[in-house]
């Protein structure tokens, strides 16, 4: 079987969409047979050059693999340690197995933003990409880090200083003969999304909510998480109206009304809005005290 060839246009397309055109990035080759790999840190302009391509696709043809930062490292650096990362540029995960099933469930996720892009880096295993600004470090990895526990992506892979590999080269890991040709898929490619437009994290959330566990210890909280995020699908209830505004609203299953009302009370401001349901339906503005759910909560505090 022939082998397919070197897309040239694709680095260069995904140099001009992912980074700013100051950025400098980190550009990582590895060969999978020797074990032997090399680094180069420098502005895009540079990696875009004709000649740095050609070097590319020459270290790709012997059989190295092309791998590019996912985030803007610091001008003048030499690597990409923490300490090295500029400026963070996308919120990253990498499915190294069930890439479809991952990608229907982000796209059924109400409280995630449209991908930018997704690479393909060989069958069925994805990398997905959002392209942000105004991220720290540490809202970036931990944002990273909880989607991937939900979503059984790599955990592994989302330090800010991971690397993706660069589209239009060819995988050349051993188990893939003929090796696999990266592509990538643009999807909204313009947008560049805020943390604001992600759910907040749920365990530095959990850490200033004193809460009592019983013996079980095996307290529920994506529960929780998952009630914070069905109200941040109902929009008219942070703008105080009252419940009448809202459509017919059954609480989905998961929905337990004391994990339901007590992380709306706890972490959404004032002034309390209206939730629907019969049993929830009072406005919420004065502290609420609440049975456990079940015996492995023995009591909540506020």
């Amino acid at each position: 079987m022939r082998m397919r060839q070197v897309d040239r246009d694709a680095p260069l397309q995904f140099l001009r969409t992912a980074y700013e055109p100051d950025d400098w990035i980190a550009v990582f080759l590895k060969s999978y047979e020797t074990g032997h790999t090399a680094q180069r840190v420098g502005p895009v302009s540079l990696v875009a050059d004709a000649r740095f391509q050609a070097w590319l696709r020459w270290r790709n043809l012997i059989r190295s693999n092309i791998y590019v930062s996912v985030n803007a490292i610091r001008p003048g650096r030499r690597s990409r340690t923490r300490e090295s990362v500029r400026a963070i540029r996308h919120v990253f995960l990498e499915a190294d197995h069930d890439g479809s099933q991952v990608l229907a469930a982000i796209d059924l996720r109400r409280d995630l933003p449209g991908l930018s892009y997704v690479l393909h880096s060989s069958p069925n295993r994805v990398h997905v990409f959002w392209r942000v600004a105004g991220f720290t470090i540490e809202q970036a990895e931990a944002l990273q880090k909880q989607l991937a526990r939900e979503l059984g992506t790599d955990v592994a892979a989302t330090p800010c200083t991971q690397t993706t590999r660069v589209p239009g080269f060819f995988n050349h890991k051993p188990q893939y003969v003929p090796p696999h040709l990266v592509t990538i898929e643009y999807r909204d490619s313009t947008r560049v999304y805020t943390p604001d437009d992600f759910p907040i994290p749920i365990a530095p959330m959990m850490a200033t909510v004193p809460v009592r566990l019983s013996r079980g210890l095996n307290v529920r909280f994506n529960r929780m998480d998952r009630a914070r995020r069905y109200l941040a699908a109902l929009p008219a209830a942070f703008a105080g109206q009252p419940a009448s505004t809202f459509a017919p609203w059954t609480a989905p299953e998961w929905a337990d009304s004391e994990f339901f009302v007590y992380d709306y009370c706890v972490h959404w401001p004032a002034p309390r809005a209206h939730i629907p349901g019969s049993r929830t339906a009072s406005t919420l503005s004065e502290p609420v005290r609440l049975k456990p759910a079940s015996s492995s909560m023995s009591s909540f505090t506020r």
